[in-house]
């Protein structure tokens, strides 16, 4: 096979072969009150670093209950792809899904602007955890997905 040919018919497998890895995630915290609750948690295996200062990686957010979009799509998770800026302590929404069963209901990609973290937030505790490649002290899932672990964490 041709060298050239060769890396790229790997560099073409990688984004699928990163992809087929088994998710390993960690629930970051809970926020709001009541049906409000979302428990987050990240995919410690999808950290991605673009450049020395940056991490891109996938998180979770599980409401108590199976909620209901505008048009009424139902959905019972959210995916969010985050890019972490480690040097100047912002982060942004690259893109997001809306999910049911595991299954995307909608979403897409949808860069934002850079936020501050806010040093007591949910996303400074995944901030900290992607930067430094440390994620001991965040407590690693005990379900299978992160709606089974919420619905674990929820009580119900």
């Amino acid at each position: 096979m041709n060298p050239a040919f060769a890396a790229i018919f790997l560099a073409a497998l990688m984004p699928a072969s990163a992809m087929a890895q088994t998710a390993t995630w960690y629930v970051a915290g809970q926020t709001g009150e009541g049906d409000n609750r979302l428990l987050t948690m990240v995919d410690a295996r999808s950290v991605m670093a673009p450049s020395s200062n940056v991490r891109d990686v996938w998180t979770s957010g599980v409401y108590p209950k199976t909620r209901a979009f505008h048009d009424g799509r139902q959905y019972d998770e959210v995916r969010i792809r985050n890019r972490y800026d480690c040097t100047a302590n912002t982060y942004t929404i690259l893109g997001s899904s809306l999910r049911l069963n595991n299954a995307v209901v909608f979403g897409g990609d949808h860069p934002g602007d850079p936020v501050k973290l806010n040093p007591e937030s949910v996303a400074q505790r995944v901030a900290t955890a992607v930067c430094t490649d440390n994620f001991s002290a965040l407590k690693r899932i005990q379900a299978a997905t992160p709606v089974a672990e919420g619905k674990r964490h929820f009580g119900q």
